[in-house]
Parts: C-alpha cells; structure tokens; sequence
C-alpha cells in the first residue's frame, strides 16, 4: 500500500506551534472583509435606482445610503487589515521554526556531508525555502478565502439587483474560472 503524503498546508501548520490558530482566523477576518468591501455595491445600487426610479434626488435617502456604503468599506478594510497581520504572525512563526528545524537537522550531520557543499548554498536554500513559505502563508493564503467567497456574493447581489442581470453575469465569471482554473 502506498504511504500517503500528507497535504502542503497540514505540513506546513506542524511549524506553527501554538499560533495555527492564527491563519484560521485570518482567512475568516479576510473572507468577511470581502462580504465588507462588495456591500457599498448594495447603497450604490439603492442610491441609483431610487435615482432613476423617482426622478428626483432625496438628498437624506442619498447621504444615508452613502454613510453605510462607506462604513462597510473602512470596516472591510479594517478586517482585512487585521486578517493580514494575524497572518503575517503565523507566516514569522512557520518561516522561524523551519530555519531553527533545519539547522537542528543541519547540526546533527556527519562532518562529511558538509565536504562537497558550500555553507553560503546550503544557507541560502533553507533562507530562501523560509521565505517562500512566508509569503504563501501571509499574502495568498489568506487571499484565496476573499477570492472564493467574492464571486459567490457578487452572484447574489446580481441577482437581489436583476435576476436578468445575474443570468447575464454569470457566463463571464465562469468563463473567467475556467481560465483561471
């Protein structure tokens, strides 16, 4: 029977320590945070259509509608903000103890190994390995929670707004994920 890796991520969390439970919430903080930043759509399509629908400007229905348009943008932002550092906290964390790890396994070598191989290469593999677990960890990781769940609002705002609309919206954006996939 073949041995069954384990998956990327669950390798990567045995890093973390006692901080996984940061990524975890930074993917939530950044998956709401782009529920957040699509809201103002909902206020900007209820400003316009109550513009083309009346035919006349409610100045406090406008400025209503664009106070809440702009409280759910900062508070977007805001989460994302703190899902990126709580993320980043994690990415040090893992990046930390994959040096520290490697350099433990490094020491308990036999001298010999060391013969044919530059310290400076050796350093820069575990250095550069490190820093591309990082960014993963604190930049995409995190990205791709905001990336999956957008789509699936602005298909529900598509149609809350026009139910032809959304039909209409909806062969691009799977054209766009079959490109993207």
């Amino acid at each position: 029977m073949k041995n069954k890796k384990k998956s990327i991520l669950k390798r990567l969390m045995l890093y973390g320590g006692n901080k996984n439970y940061l990524l975890y919430i930074a993917m939530v903080m950044s998956a709401v945070s782009g529920v957040m930043v699509l809201m103002p759509m909902v206020y900007i399509h209820r400003i316009v259509n109550s513009l083309i629908l009346n035919g006349m400007v409610d100045f406090d229905f406008v400025k209503e509608n664009s106070l809440y348009a702009a409280i759910f943008a900062v508070i977007g932002l805001f989460l994302y903000l703190i899902g990126l550092i709580m993320s980043h906290i994690f990415a040090f964390e893992v990046e930390d103890n994959i040096i520290k790890n490697s350099v433990r396994k490094l020491i308990n070598k036999p001298l010999g190994y060391f013969d044919d191989k530059e310290s400076g290469r050796i350093r820069n593999i575990i250095v550069s390995g490190a820093s591309e677990t990082h960014s993963f960890l604190a930049h995409q990781l995190p990205d791709m929670a905001m990336t999956f769940i957008s789509p699936v609002v602005l298909l529900v705002f598509f149609f809350m707004f026009n139910w032809k609309l959304g039909l209409a919206s909806m062969i691009p954006m799977i054209v766009g994920m079959i490109l993207m996939s």
